[in-house]
């Protein structure tokens, strides 16, 4: 998890309109608070969960995204406002949802990725 959370800080040095649509640029204090969230959530799930796939949000966000063959999470860290996820299994249900990323949520996480 911590070679996933240190690649996610190149996109720090991409700056305002790194799109050429605009978009704003990433903040450390974002990156750094994702950071912890994986950290702690890392510590709380169980050996051998998926390490999730950190990229580009909209609007200056981080999304964090995780794919077990049967259940894609997402969940976006948004530079204002709630932290959101989204759930899609493979028959096609899906949950959505926010959370708090100063608190534990591990129970959640092994249930979406247990899914």
């Amino acid at each position: 998890m911590a070679e996933e959370i240190e690649r996610a800080r190149r996109f720090l040095a991409w700056g305002d309109n790194w799109d050429g649509e605009g978009s704003p640029g990433f903040s450390e204090s974002l990156w750094e608070r994702v950071g912890r969230f994986l950290k702690r959530l890392d510590k709380e799930l169980a050996p051998g969960a998926p390490t999730p796939k950190i990229g580009p949000g909209p609007d200056g966000s981080f999304d964090v995204d995780w794919s077990t063959g049967s259940v894609d999470v997402l969940v976006n860290f948004p530079k204002d406002g709630p932290v959101t996820y989204a759930m899609r299994r493979i028959d096609g249900s899906t949950s959505r949802g926010t959370l708090d990323p100063e608190r534990e949520n591990g129970g959640l996480f092994e249930w979406m990725l247990s899914q």
